[in-house]
Parts: C-alpha cells; sequence; structure tokens
C-alpha cells in the first residue's frame, strides 16, 4: 500500500497505508493545490547596464590602481556579472601584454579563481611600486596646466595625495588617533602650482590667509572665472566696434549696387535742388 509524505522540506509526516486509487487521487489533488496557491516565487529581474569595462595595463602607478579598482567594482555590479564569469570579466580587463603575462605566472585555471586572489596577482605584475618618499616628491612637483581650472588640478592632487600617507598618530599616552593632514598639503601645494602669476598675486596679497583647502580653491575658480567673463566681454566688444568702424567707411569710389548695378551715391553729399531729375542715391 503507498504511503505519502509532506513535500514540505523540513517536514517529516507520513500518511498511513492508503489504497492505490485513493493516493493517486490524493496526489493529484495535491498537485493542483500546490500549483495554484503556492507558485513558485518569481526570481527579481536583473537590470544590466551597458557599460565599457575598465582596463589596466603593466607599469601603471598606485593611484592609476586605485582607479581601476574603483571602476570594475562599478562594472560589475552594473553589468550584473555572476560569480561563475567573474574571472573571466576581469581577466579581459587587462592589455594583452598583461593577460600573458598572468597566463605564465599563474599556471591554474585562472577561470576558476577567485576575484580576490586574481586582483593581487593583476596587481603584482601590473603596479610598480614606489616608495612613500617618492610619491611626495612627485606630489611638491606638481604644477596646474596651462588652460586647465583649478578644480581639475585640485583632483590631481588629491589623488597624488593618497599616496604619500599624510597621516600621524597622536603620541600622548593611552590615544591612538590618527590625524590626517592631507588637506594642508595639499592646499600648499595648489597655492604653489597655480598657472596664473596674476591670479597667485591676488592670493597671496590678501589680507585673509587663514583659509581652508575648499576656500582656497572657491577663491582661485572665481578669479578664473572672472578672466573668463572678461575676456569674452573684451572679445564682444572689439567685435562690435570693428563693424561700427566698418559702417562708417566710405564707399569706394566707382562702387555700385549690387541689386541694380547703378553707381552708389556717397551719403555724405546732399543733391542739388536746380536739377529738373533727381537720382535717388542707395
Amino acid at each position: 500500500m503507498p504511503v505519502l509524505q509532506c513535500p514540505i522540506d523540513g517536514c517529516n509526516w507520513k500518511s498511513q497505508d492508503l489504497d492505490e486509487a485513493f493516493a493517486a487521487a490524493l496526489t493529484t489533488a495535491l498537485q493542483i493545490h500546490d500549483r495554484t496557491v503556492h507558485p513558485p516565487l518569481a526570481q527579481p529581474s536583473t537590470h544590466k547596464l551597458k557599460l565599457d569595462p575598465p582596463s589596466i595595463a603593466t607599469g601603471c602607478d598606485p593611484d592609476q590602481w586605485s582607479a581601476f579598482t574603483r571602476q570594475w567594482k562599478m562594472y560589475k555590479t552594473g553589468m550584473a556579472i555572476t560569480d561563475n564569469v567573474l574571472p573571466t570579466a576581469l581577466f579581459y580587463c587587462c592589455d594583452t601584454n598583461l593577460r600573458t603575462d598572468i597566463m605564465r605566472d599563474l599556471q591554474g585555471d585562472v577561470a576558476s579563481m577567485l576575484e580576490t586572489d586574481l586582483l593581487k596577482a593583476v596587481k603584482r605584475l601590473a603596479v610598480k611600486e614606489e616608495s612613500t618618499l617618492v610619491q611626495r616628491i612627485k606630489l611638491n612637483r606638481m604644477t596646474q596646466s596651462p588652460g586647465s581650472n583649478i578644480r581639475t588640478f585640485l583632483a590631481s592632487l588629491r589623488g597624488q595625495a593618497s599616496l604619500c600617507q599624510y597621516k600621524a598618530t597622536c603620541k600622548e599616552l593611552g590615544c591612538n588617533h590618527i590625524f590626517d593632514y592631507s588637506d594642508e598639503i595639499i592646499k600648499d601645494n595648489l597655492v604653489r602650482g597655480i598657472a596664473d602669476p596674476e591670479i597667485m598675486s591676488d592670493l597671496l596679497g590678501d589680507s585673509k590667509t587663514d583659509r581652508t583647502l575648499e576656500e582656497t580653491v572657491s577663491f582661485i575658480a572665481q578669479k578664473e572665472q572672472g578672466k573668463v567673463t572678461r575676456s569674452a566681454v573684451g572679445d564682444s566688444a572689439s567685435a562690435m566696434s570693428a563693424t561700427c568702424n566698418t559702417q562708417k567707411r566710405p564707399q569706394a569710389a566707382g562702387a555700385k549696387c549690387w541689386a541694380c548695378g547703378g553707381p552708389l551715391m556717397d551719403r555724405g553729399m546732399i543733391a542739388r535742388p536746380d536739377l529738373d531729375t533727381v537720382k535717388l542715391g542707395h
């Protein structure tokens, strides 16, 4: 005689011995009940973005590697990359030479590696390690490129300063607080590296000397915007003056009307009133 069991996981209920016909009818009824009353939960739809993959190559510096890892995190989330293909997607973010180096360095199956292990391998082969002192020297040599605005220069300084470890630990007994003084160093290098000497003079000659980094950047940005506006207004005024001068220029001798082909009369002349017929000028 057949015995029916509860289909729910974790439930050990069993029926008594049943007649075969009754058991078959009961099983069919339970299946119908399960499909209509307890349908499977719908899986949440996955929204995938169309994004270009980040890229990494041999010889990058720590700042470039940091930017790559942040872009990779956003890329794998936006593209909804599943765990089984994630190592392959990461591998093909590397350029051709770096992929070759990885295959030589890792003799196992790259496609089955953990993401963290593959990232460590890529970093080991791609990033050229430099001491903190070298990074600080690079920061101190940075200057604003002509034509770029001050906030673009600030972003470059922040990226480089993140590699310089401008941090200090309090030496008071029992206090292990870590101070980050990057902003002060960035502000000093920002002022020193300003491309426009006129703006630098305005900043150094200003009576307010205790500005924060953001206040300093805002001050410089306003000066830059003022110079751009002044230049635009000056160009417009020059163009208007040139137009006026052209309009006041006397007509060349023998010039003809473009419409009828007749001679043009100088607008400064007055027609003689004793003429029987007056030929109107243009």
